[in-house]
């Protein structure tokens, strides 16, 4: 195969990517049209305690529950993220959940 066929196979590759990837997004807008309403947000202030007592029920490990424009939830501290199925704080449940896996590696 020569180079020019190579490049024309790549272009048409590159416009079938990009036509998945706008249907895609308009996929999203209309989920989002439908749901007319504010993102999940949460973090260790709404619980009414102290940071010092915070600490000491949870560690630095979960700051803040956000939701993110996909659906997901997502706990962090301001270094890290974990993606989880329900917000710790207030037991908001994810709109797309984690599919968990069932399997177990044998040694």
């Amino acid at each position: 195969m020569s180079l020019m066929g190579r490049e024309k196979k790549a272009w048409e590759r590159l416009r079938k990517v990009e036509k998945e990837n706008i249907a895609e997004i308009k996929k999203l807008l209309r989920f989002w049209k439908k749901r007319k309403r504010k993102l999940h947000h949460c973090d260790y202030r709404m619980l009414r305690v102290e940071w010092d007592e915070y600490r000491l029920l949870y560690g630095v490990a979960v700051v803040e529950c956000n939701e993110s424009v996909d659906g997901w939830l997502v706990v962090d501290n301001a270094e890290y993220g974990n993606r989880v199925n329900y917000c710790p704080f207030c037991g908001y449940k994810a709109i797309i959940q984690m599919k968990l896996s069932r399997k177990v590696k044998k040694r």
